[in-house]
């Protein structure tokens, strides 16, 4: 079955792919990125501990 389209309208960006971000937020980018991963190690070291404590217990009791 054919189709016809009458009229498309696009609309196209273009941006140099070398200069999309500023300096202002590269910086958010990384402190966002530096912030989680002091977190997940936080949680890691949490978790870690947590285990520690189970373990001994397991085996002293």
């Amino acid at each position: 079955m054919p189709v016809t389209i009458g009229t498309v309208n696009s609309t196209l960006n273009i941006m140099d792919g070398g200069n999309t971000l500023n300096a202002a937020t590269l910086e958010q980018i990384v402190q966002q990125v530096l912030a989680r991963l002091k977190d997940h190690k936080v949680n890691e070291t949490q978790m870690q501990e947590e285990q520690e404590i189970g373990d001994r217990a397991t085996t002293s009791g």
